[in-house]
């Protein structure tokens, strides 16, 4: 295994990448093994957590691609999305079932069917996953992932031609690539300021929803880049972070009232059933009002100002309060 290092600035980029997917796949390993429990709780806290870590990876691997091997990382992708995808539907089905299981009192005899059929489907879609996890086939996919990151050689594989026989220099380290690939994150959220101004913009769920895809990818590249950025980064973390819980919540509504949608019509018109609905389709409106709250205090100009504030540390030479190069040893006056 290859060991983990304090990064700054000056970490070679490839490096630092590997450091944060060798984390996320050990994550993705573990909670995996709670998400083939039988305890329902127990394995929808695994799929959430493993979803997490996966999600995290594709969204660095996602970015940093213009400054790795990008065969290389198209690979490691299309393995994380696969899962992603697996664990997406488990998930939907865990949170229709937490959702009405926190609406209804637990002695309402009216929401017995509806709930019974909610657990049902979730009870399938988890038992599914707990043989498609006990497959060799998958076992081996998870222990090549966690080699791909964690072997002697990985870098090589990451970077296999530092410097190309025709000049290109691709030794990156954190200081050469943050800048950018923060910007570009930065410009996927700050894009829907265009479009999205008050709760009643034009805005359907599936723009909402990718513009809480583009929260997400910034906050966790900036949490990635934390150690390297400046200590008033918190608060633009704190910023993306409420929009992440908000919209998060709100898109649980969404996924509960399109899992209710799919079960049988007699389901559906149960009084029960339209009580829950209308409670979730309210709850969702006022989420959005919240969220258009906060949106509208987060310009992009202010956003922009923050994560400019975060990239300043880049620019401080450990051991010297200036940035003349002097490599840590100021010049003498002259």
């Amino acid at each position: 295994m290859t060991g983990k290092t304090d990064l700054t600035a000056r970490t070679p980029f490839a490096e630092a990448v590997r450091q944060a997917l060798q984390a996320q796949v050990e994550i993705v390993i573990i909670r995996l093994k709670q998400a083939a429990s039988t305890d329902p709780a127990e394995a929808a806290e695994g799929v959430h957590e493993a979803r997490v870590a996966l999600r995290r990876a594709q969204s660095l691997l996602g970015f940093a691609t213009p400054w790795i091997d990008a065969g290389w990382a198209k690979k490691r992708l299309k393995s994380y999305g696969g899962l992603f995808r697996l664990l997406g539907k488990v998930r939907d089905r865990d949170i229709a079932s937490e959702r009405a299981g926190a609406f209804f009192p637990a002695d309402e005899p009216d929401a017995a069917p509806l709930l019974a059929a909610l657990n049902s489907r979730r009870d399938k879609q988890h038992e599914a996953l707990r043989k498609k996890l006990a497959d060799k086939k998958t076992l081996q996919i998870l222990g090549r992932e966690l080699s791909s990151v964690a072997s002697a050689d990985a870098l090589l594989a990451m970077v296999p031609v530092p410097v190309s026989n025709r000049g290109q220099v691709r030794l990156f380290d954190l200081a050469d690539v943050l800048p950018a690939m923060l910007g570009q994150a930065l410009a996927c959220l700050t894009v829907y300021s265009h479009v999205l101004k008050a709760p009643e913009s034009d805005a359907g769920e599936d723009m909402l929803h990718q513009l809480r895809l583009a929260g997400k990818d910034l906050r966790d590249l900036v949490l990635f880049a934390r150690p390297c950025l400046d200590d008033q980064t918190d608060a633009l973390i704190q910023n993306l972070r409420e929009i992440q819980q908000t919209l998060g919540s709100w898109h649980d509504t969404v996924v509960a009232r399109r899992q209710l949608q799919k079960l049988s019509s007699e389901l559906q018109k149960k009084e029960a059933a339209r009580h829950w609905l209308d409670f979730e389709s309210t709850r969702g409106e006022d989420l959005v009002k919240v969220f258009y709250e906060a949106w509208r205090k987060m310009s992009p100009d202010c956003l922009r100002g923050q994560l400019a504030i975060a990239l300043t540390a880049l620019d401080k030479p450990s051991g010297c309060a200036c940035c003349s190069g002097c490599g840590g040893q100021p010049e003498p006056a002259s």
